[in-house]
């Protein structure tokens, strides 16, 4: 635990096989204002040791947006989420009884989901979009969560692959996903083994 893992490290331990799973990072876009002090990134806002404003907008429509919101409106916070996708297709990749259970939840505790628009931009005043129609609006925010998605890791892979012939990488670090896939290959890998 809290250890990085090295080429020399694996040589030194000499493994019949090596699994890389080293996750994946968040996508932080090039958008004007996102790193402004009331931006702050899922992971941050998930922790409850970040301090949240009463108005807040979740830019990100998957999974870890939508459930990032239902938390923050449970906290009796009003939550707007905005996307370029549809909002029919928010969390899109869940499993559809969750997806239906979390938009039920959502719906009940008021969280506001705007869907078919481009964040443009962002200010102490709130998220600036831009809607499919080309309308440029402002939601207002005191605080704004960033949920773009994740990115493979493939800093980590380049560095562990090819250190020995039987080498595995699943999880985020091979195609950034869900939990499911991830554990899913890791156990098919496992049996396979």
């Amino acid at each position: 635990m809290n250890t990085r893992v090295t080429k020399e490290l694996v040589e030194s331990e000499d493994p019949d096989a090596l699994f890389i799973a080293a996750g994946g990072e968040l996508i932080k876009p090039d958008i004007p204002g996102i790193d402004n002090k009331n931006v702050l990134d899922v992971l941050t806002a998930d922790s409850g040791k970040a301090e949240i404003g009463q108005n807040v907008v979740v830019c990100g429509g998957g999974l870890s947006g939508l459930e990032c919101a239902l938390a923050l409106a449970m906290d009796k916070k009003n939550v707007t989420v905005v996307d370029m996708i549809p909002t029919e297709r928010f969390g899109g990749d869940m499993f559809i009884l969750s997806l239906n259970m979390l938009k039920k939840l959502l719906k009940e505790n008021n969280v506001k989901l705007i869907g078919s628009s481009k964040v443009e931009g962002f200010s102490d005043k709130g998220v600036q979009i831009i809607d499919k129609e080309w309308e440029r609006r402002v939601i207002p925010a005191d605080t704004i969560v960033t949920a773009f998605g994740i990115r493979k890791n493939s800093e980590a892979v380049e560095e562990l692959q090819g250190i020995i012939a039987e080498t595995y990488v699943i999880g985020d670090c091979y195609s950034a996903g869900g939990i499911h896939s991830a554990n899913t290959a890791a156990f098919n890998y496992a049996v396979e083994v």
